[in-house]
């Protein structure tokens, strides 16, 4: 699942600091500006997602997953507004819901 990926690498870019952050935004971009970026109803349900994980980050709880513990345990303030901007470079319509 896209959202569930982007979720994870952008988890695991707050932890590398900001370089890797600054990657991960470079890379987004570039996918979906070639030839095989998703399509965008995927985009437009994969950004919706992301945004409705980004306003209910948690800290504390049962993880399923690496990429979960790794949410969890981000450092909420970089990864909500990194999360967002993903959510908007997926589905630009999204910034006006």
């Amino acid at each position: 699942m896209l959202e569930r990926g982007l979720c994870g690498l952008a988890a695991f870019a707050v932890h590398g600091g900001d370089e890797e952050i600054s990657l991960l935004r470079t890379a987004v971009v570039s996918r979906l500006t070639g030839m095989s970026a998703p399509e965008q109803e995927i985009r437009d349900r994969a950004a919706g997602e992301i945004l409705e994980r980004a306003a209910n980050l948690y800290g504390q709880g049962h993880w399923s997953s690496r990429i979960e513990m790794a949410i969890a345990q981000s450092d909420h303030a970089k990864l909500r507004p990194l999360l967002e901007e993903i959510a908007f470079a997926l589905s630009p319509g999204t910034a006006n819901k």
